[in-house]
């Protein structure tokens, strides 16, 4: 058994989230690559499939998968859940005899869910995989072999187990993503980032150390050293010839003098990148944007979510409006581009508070903007409150996304109709991007040929949604799917 392999697969989302453009071209799956590392270091033969790349779309596990295998791993999301259910029965009726691990953000769901939803599954890795990988290519996922596994869930007798937490994994003692053991170069970043391929996407830090109430991510906030990083960034640039990356931690300026530092480090390295992040409103100052700016950094995404301070405080984000507005404004005075995640009807909202929150957004010089209704991770503050106080259930948060099912039209979280939320959605688009103040802006910003493709992709593709969300009859959009709900992603 020790040339039999594990192989892992990352589960995609069949449908592209309505208003959401990271689904027009793959994006290299971070997850399934880093544990893969893990286990080439440690000489366990492995094996990674993308779901998300088309020449997979029709991967049959009666055909695809070897003779022998260690195990298959699924890796997934609260949104790609329907589609790992699907993909855990077929690869248990075509082959009983291999045992199946789920991991990913799917495991963020109530064990109960889990435990009736997934029953092909034998074992659910809760939180960080690499700490746990090496083990379950070594074991028999028999119930004696997993009970003492931290950070693992399994069943014994017809019962569902969680055992401990499994401890944080320190960044640094990990090896750099396998993206060799994937097709790296049909990966891309959707717009409007990818202005200057090639591009990869890299991680710096793991976990969020705020608390805003739509959102279950993990609170231990560890980063990676400066040294270890750049030597990740150092070979990419070498094998791949790197032009852009992206930053995918949630808060990428969460600590300032490591930020500082990194600029600074980016900036004395002999090539050039362009790079983009994510942060929070509060998490910035003139100085540091600057900075940024000189290392290479061409656009933020932040989640402003608002500019409504009602709506801010049900959202536990910790900071008033004029916070945000202030970050915007320097961000732009920096020379940084902006992507602004905005949600609309959020408890305190009302039609006047969110065509204001657009109105700053193109007045303070966002250069783009993505508005989705609010829906919470199925175990967030705000949805566990709406549970407690019985304007929600489990069991309607588990349909909406196992079922596609979306949500009653009653007092779920802030009173809004689907059709409201909708009007809202589409309108807030309409008046941001087909103002004549951001078209002049936007046409007048434009730096190459390949940047005029870019937009036209995005822009087409938000038309489409655009066109779907006013087009559809009552019939149909009573069988709208999550998509329509989502937070920003």
């Amino acid at each position: 058994m020790n040339d039999a392999p594990v192989i892992l697969i990352h589960v995609s989302h069949l449908t592209r989230i309505k208003f959401n453009l990271s689904g027009i071209y793959p994006v290299m799956p971070l997850g399934i690559a880093a544990l893969g590392a893990v286990l080439e270091r440690a000489g366990v033969p492995v094996r990674l499939i993308d779901l998300n790349l088309p020449e997979n779309s029709l991967f049959d596990p009666a055909v695809d998968l070897p003779p022998r295998v260690r195990f298959v791993g699924l890796s997934a999301t609260i949104f790609s859940a329907p589609e790992a259910v699907e993909l855990a029965a077929r690869v248990r009726a075509a082959r009983p005899d291999i045992p199946l691990a789920l991991g990913g953000p799917i495991n963020v769901f109530a064990h109960d869910t889990l435990d009736r939803r997934l029953a092909p599954i034998d074992a659910f890795v809760f939180g960080e995989g690499e700490g746990l990988i090496e083990r379950l290519a070594q074991c028999d996922f028999s119930a004696s072999s997993l009970r003492d596994m931290p950070g693992v869930g399994y069943r014994e007798h017809g019962q569902f187990h969680a055992n401990r937490p499994a401890p944080p994994v320190d960044p640094d003692s990990l090896p750099y993503a396998a993206r060799h053991l994937l097709p790296r170069r049909r990966y891309t970043m959707h717009p409007p980032f990818g202005l200057y391929p090639p591009v990869a996407i890299v991680e710096t830090a793991r976990g969020c150390p705020y608390a805003c109430a739509f959102c279950s991510l993990s609170k231990v906030h560890r980063q990676r050293s400066i040294d270890h990083l750049l030597g990740e960034i150092r070979e990419l640039v070498r094998v791949d010839n790197i032009r852009e990356i992206h930053f995918v931690d949630p808060t990428f300026t969460v600590d300032r003098p490591r930020t500082l530092a990194l600029c600074a480090a980016l900036a004395a390295e002999p090539y050039r990148l362009a790079w983009s992040c994510k942060t929070r409103a509060d998490l910035v100052d003139p100085e540091l944007l600057q900075a940024m700016r000189r290392a290479g950094c061409y656009m933020i995404s932040y989640g402003f979510e608002s500019f409504n301070n009602r709506a801010l405080d049900a959202l536990n984000k910790g900071y008033a409006a004029r916070t945000a507005i202030d970050a915007l404004r320097a961000t732009t005075r920096a020379g940084i581009r902006t992507l602004a995640y905005m949600l609309v009807a959020n408890p305190g909202d009302t039609t006047a508070s969110i065509f204001r929150s657009v109105r700053i957004l193109r007045n303070e010089g966002a250069d783009y903007a993505l508005f989705s209704g609010l829906l919470p991770d199925p175990q967030a503050p705000q949805i566990l409150a709406a549970c407690e106080a019985g304007r929600l259930t489990q069991k309607e948060i588990e349909e909406v996304y196992f079922d596609r099912r979306p949500l009653a039209d009653r007092d779920n979280l802030a009173g809004f109709t689907r059709k409201q939320v909708r009007r809202w959605v589409g309108m807030s688009f309409v008046l941001f991007y087909f103002h004549p103040l951001y078209l002049v802006r936007r046409l007048t910003s434009i730096r190459s040929l390949h940047e005029i493709r870019l937009l036209f992709s995005g822009f087409w593709n938000l038309l489409k949604d655009l066109g779907r969300g006013l087009t559809r009859t009552e019939k149909t959009k009573s069988k709208d799917n999550i998509a329509d709900l989502v937070h920003y992603p």
